[in-house]
């Protein structure tokens, strides 16, 4: 309906990319969704999207997407990028070995397209950048815990 695209282009800031990525997971449903259904699929969206544009390098998107996160929601980003440390490393340790993204798939059990995204930047995330990306987010952790709600997550995207 007009109403829900309205609620889909606000909940998504205009984000064309997210969005579509919205319309792929609402083609497998027959009928419309409503609105608390897009507010669902935006919010693992926008989660999934800061931590992989964090992950990528691309800080002024991972802002963007930071922005579209609901306060509720940015508690989970620190287990996310954790998760996706962890994938690095298995992505590496197969990189090494010159195995091709499916196979990395098959083996890890990591979705394939995650392979190929995260191969292009796993050469970048030897076991030193790691290592200093758990401890800013330890530190981000403790930051949150201690109170702090103003600079945080700018923080952990300018120490990234």
């Amino acid at each position: 309906s007009e109403q829900v695209g309205q609620h889909l282009v606000e909940r998504t800031s205009g984000d064309t990319s997210a969005m579509l990525e919205v319309f792929r997971k609402v083609h497998i449903w027959n009928g419309s969704p409503n609105n608390k259904a897009i507010d669902l699929l935006c919010e693992e969206q926008a989660l999934d999207s800061f931590a992989d544009y964090l992950i990528m390098r691309d800080k002024k998107t991972a802002y963007a997407a930071l922005a579209s996160t609901s306060e509720a929601d940015r508690a989970k980003i620190i287990a996310k990028l954790d998760y996706r440390l962890d994938m690095l490393l298995e992505i590496s340790k197969y990189v090494r070995r010159r195995m091709y993204a499916g196979d990395i798939a098959a083996t890890t059990g990591i979705k394939v397209y995650l392979v190929k995204k995260f191969m292009t930047v796993v050469k970048d995330y030897d076991t030193k950048k790691i290592m200093h990306c758990r401890k800013v987010l330890g530190l981000v952790d403790g930051a949150i815990r201690d109170g702090a709600k103003v600079g945080v997550w700018e923080t952990l995207i300018a120490l990234w």
